[in-house]
């Protein structure tokens, strides 16, 4: 299996494929613990996607190297003619499992998946602090690196 030459350890299932706007992705999941992600650009959604996975890449290890902000490790990344079967540019990297996200957290209950999320009117003003305050240092962060 072609991620598994860049992780340590026996791959035990390949979860279903996911799929967001511009990348497709898939989780391979390891005995002993631990998940890689092999990650392309959609074709036909990215102009220039070899560019893209170069420039992605780039700034993961940019951000890593110069903020504390977690970023997935990248175990390997290469041109659409170095991928299995010629499927494009990719990036395999370190799956971070995780429960929800920021939508799913504040999001008013009951309200389906496919619909646009709406805050919670009854969110703690606590929990509202703490995820603002996380995207805010986020943000100091970058700012910080980048002028």
């Amino acid at each position: 299996m072609f991620v598994a030459k860049y992780h340590l350890g026996t791959p035990i299932e390949v979860r279903t494929p996911l799929t967001g706007a511009y990348n497709l992705a898939v989780v391979v999941d390891f005995r002993g613990g631990g998940s890689a992600l092999i990650r392309f650009p959609k074709p036909g959604k990215v102009m220039f996607p070899e560019e893209k996975v170069r420039n992605e890449v780039a700034i993961m290890w940019y951000i890593q190297e110069h903020t504390s902000i977690p970023v997935p490790f990248i175990f390997h990344w290469g041109t659409k003619e170095q991928s299995p079967c010629g499927l494009g540019p990719f990036i395999i990297m370190e799956y971070v499992d995780h429960a929800c996200d920021i939508s799913d957290a504040l999001n008013t209950p009951g309200r389906p998946l496919e619909e646009r999320p709406i805050l919670d009117p009854s969110v703690e003003e606590e929990r509202l602090r703490k995820l603002y305050g996380q995207i805010a240092d986020v943000l100091l962060q970058l700012s910080a690196v980048i002028l």
